[in-house]
């Protein structure tokens, strides 16, 4: 039988960041683990983007096969309502255990794997999403030790739904050291006391590939390309957009938003192209978002993985940090030109972040530089051999 590896928590539901950072786990793996086959458990509870996951198989991913997904049970929403009172962290508690106790035989599929591998990105955070987590990883280290986790995020909101005691039992499941991706993290976890190694984000070492992307020839060089995705609240969105791109009609370059989770923005991008007359554009792989980025007079996004691709594009990069990933990238870049809101995204800042061009590169290619000296994947226990 061939010998096998796993990755879970892909999320494959059409964002663009995710399938970076599993193209890079994959050719990760595919080094460590010559020969073996790859399964990957996407996100159980998230339809995956079909268009997006046949191109990124034919954007040349390393080859690997969908195996399940993780174990996911809906949350009441009656049951949410403990939230508002402080007691949210003894019914996560009792969730996370149950499903646990409900996925143990299941998850004997994971004992013959050499290695399982946690999918970076910032996911443990929330209610539904927490608690699938927690739960499978719970489950699937009864059956094999060897679990390593990619870089990630921590936002600080996941100790209002997890007691201290319970996020040190939880990420003891997997093997040290655990490596995360920013400052903000690397604290969060420190002042619980899960003992962490700061490194960064997996896709950095895409670097090389993306150096090497040529530009989009039929785009205007001179744009301003908006990536912002902002508050959860739609309605707010709009109008917060809406009044950027009012203030951003008169500044003499074209506008156009880009986004790269359409499945969370394309809605609202179009409702705001058709009323202001913007552009709107959805490309399919994180190689034509690169293409896209390198062909633009300044990019203004609180994406995280926008910012990381814009490193590789070296473009003029105008960070909105509304988002605790965002701000994470502000504080371990030192970018000189940023703000903290999108009210902040005026002409009159863009147009001295463009004159400022080579200080932000300078900022940015340091961060990239050190970024490939850093971790950005698990340290292994045993070097697999072939």
């Amino acid at each position: 039988m061939q010998k096998s590896v796993a990755i879970l928590y892909a999320n494959l539901k059409g964002n663009i960041g995710d399938f970076a950072i599993l193209d890079a786990m994959l050719r990760e793996t595919a080094r460590q683990y010559p020969g073996r086959r790859i399964d990957v458990y996407p996100h159980g509870f998230l339809d995956v983007d079909e268009a997006r996951l046949a191109a990124f198989r034919a954007a040349g991913a390393p080859p690997f096969e969908i195996a399940g997904g993780t174990f996911h049970r809906p949350v009441p929403p009656k049951l949410k309502r403990l939230y508002r009172f402080g007691l949210w962290p003894w019914a996560q508690r009792r969730l996370i255990d149950t499903l646990r106790r409900e996925s143990r035989e299941e998850a004997r599929r994971f004992a013959p794997y050499e290695a399982i591998f946690l999918a970076g990105g910032d996911q443990w955070n929330g209610i539904d999403l927490g608690v699938s987590m927690f739960a499978t990883l719970l489950a699937v280290a009864e059956h094999n030790p060897n679990v390593y986790h990619y870089p990630f995020s921590l936002n600080p909101a996941a100790c209002t739904f997890n007691t201290a005691s319970d996020l040190r039992h939880y990420f003891a499941a997997m093997q040290a050291p655990i490596v995360v991706r920013d400052g903000i993290t690397h604290a969060v976890l420190s002042d619980v006391g899960i003992p962490t190694v700061l490194g960064h984000d997996t896709v950095f070492s895409l670097s090389d590939l993306g150096q090497q992307i040529a530009p989009l020839q039929d785009r205007d060089g001179e744009r301003i390309l908006l990536v912002l995705t902002g508050p959860h609240d739609r309605t707010l969105l709009f109008r917060t957009l809406g009044d950027m791109l009012a203030r951003l009609k008169g500044c003499g370059r074209p506008i156009e938003m880009l986004t790269t989770c359409w499945i969370e923005d394309l809605q609202i991008y179009q409702d705001l192209g058709r009323e202001y007359g913007t552009e709107v554009r959805a490309p399919l792989t994180w190689q034509e978002t690169i293409a896209e980025l390198k062909q633009s007079a300044v990019v203004v996004t609180d994406r995280l993985h926008c910012l990381i691709l814009g490193t590789f594009a070296e473009c003029t990069l105008f960070p909105v940090g509304d988002r605790k990933k965002a701000e994470a990238f502000i504080n371990d870049t030192g970018t000189p030109h940023h703000v903290l809101g999108m009210e902040g995204v005026t002409p009159e800042a863009l147009e001295a972040a463009m004159a400022d061009r080579e200080a932000i590169l300078d900022k940015i290619r340091a961060y990239r530089d050190l970024a490939l000296e850093r971790d950005t994947a698990p340290r292994l226990m045993p070097e697999a051999d072939g």
